[in-house]
């Protein structure tokens, strides 16, 4: 009986190791994944409408997250400076784990407020640096598409006259018409520029108007930084150059190309590191480069007359060159010399 017992103790134990052996060890791989299942609470905070281009591709990369990796986002758009503060504040209190949000109007209220709560992370749109170990800011460098959307409309302009319809004389600004057009100038050395502010950053029908303006006065390409300018074109069959918008209808006929700017790839770095445990405050601006996924041209309309398939050919081996690294379009935020 005793060595029939021992015998039943040593087939249990066998079958405990066998049972053992079949389960694989937990490799980072699937550690990685158990932590993505977790909900994280995101909270993002905007000056203006989902509607103007700069807030929409923050908003749509985070929908995508959404999607893609289960946050649970909640926005508030269209908030006043004058009450920022206070809903910024009230939503960190939250229980977020992630705030995001447009820091252009309200820097140094911001960065008060992540210095508040230094154990939420904090991701801005901002011309500043990022704060502490808690804040990380980002921007859309889609200065490299201008240039190459500059020589497209180098090449199209009939006059040698192209008006740019933007926003305000600020660097973000000025960093995408310089390049735009130095692109333009590697194309056309007779080339002239005029220059519109709306003093706006969402409003069509001063676009539209500003844009109107530039045509009366012979421009025959725009450049429609922002969003609006594409109508007096539409008006008057004019070329346009847009600035991170989707055309629909009669507009995609007027449209040569359009920038793109892409979040999706920096918010993606972000989650995961929050994920991890292993967040601290970083620069992401170089994830909106066209080298990392973060900016793009949309197809160039060959139909136009003037992008001939040499001119094309051209456009799109600069492009690669950028991509590679071999050329680099420079940041230069000063005031465009037109």
């Amino acid at each position: 009986m005793k060595h029939f017992f021992q015998l039943i103790i040593q087939l249990l134990t066998a079958i405990l190791l066998l049972s053992g052996c079949n389960q694989a060890p937990k490799n980072d791989r699937q550690e990685t994944s158990d932590r993505n299942d977790t909900i994280l609470k995101v909270f993002a905070i905007f000056p203006l409408s989902v509607e103007e281009p700069w807030t929409g591709v923050v908003h749509r990369a985070l929908l995508d997250a959404q999607k893609r990796s289960g946050i649970r986002y909640d926005f508030a758009q269209n908030v006043g400076y004058d009450d920022f503060e206070s809903i910024l504040r009230r939503h960190c209190a939250g229980g977020y784990d992630l705030i995001v949000g447009d820091a252009f109007g309200s820097e140094q209220v911001v960065r008060e407020v992540a210095d508040d709560f230094p154990d939420t992370p904090f991701f801005f749109g901002s011309g500043m640096g990022p704060n502490g170990k808690n804040l990380s800011i980002f921007d859309n460098l889609i200065h490299e598409p201008a240039w190459l959307a500059g020589m497209a409309a180098g090449s199209i302009t009939q006059k040698n006259r192209i008006g740019i319809v933007a926003a305000k004389s600020i660097p973000e600004v000025n960093r995408l018409n310089n390049a735009f057009i130095s692109g333009a100038r590697e194309m056309n050395r007779q080339v002239k520029f005029e220059i519109t502010y709306t003093d706006e950053f969402y409003y069509p029908p001063g676009a539209d108007s500003a844009a109107e303006q530039l045509i009366q006065q012979g421009a025959d390409v725009i450049f429609a930084e922002r969003k609006g300018a594409e109508i007096a074109c539409s008006r008057h069959d004019i070329p346009v150059i847009g600035n991170m918008d989707d055309p629909q209808g009669q507009f995609r006929l007027v449209f040569v190309t359009n920038l793109r700017w892409n979040l999706t790839p920096a918010v993606g770095h972000l989650l995961g590191k929050i994920r991890r445990g292993t967040y601290t405050s970083e620069d992401y601006r170089p994830w909106s480069t066209m080298a990392r996924g973060g900016a793009s041209i949309d197809r160039v309309n060959g139909s136009f007359k003037g992008l001939s398939a040499e001119i094309l050919l051209k456009i799109d081996e600069r492009r690669n060159q950028i991509i590679s690294g071999t050329f680099t379009v420079p940041i230069v935020e000063s005031v465009p010399e037109l």
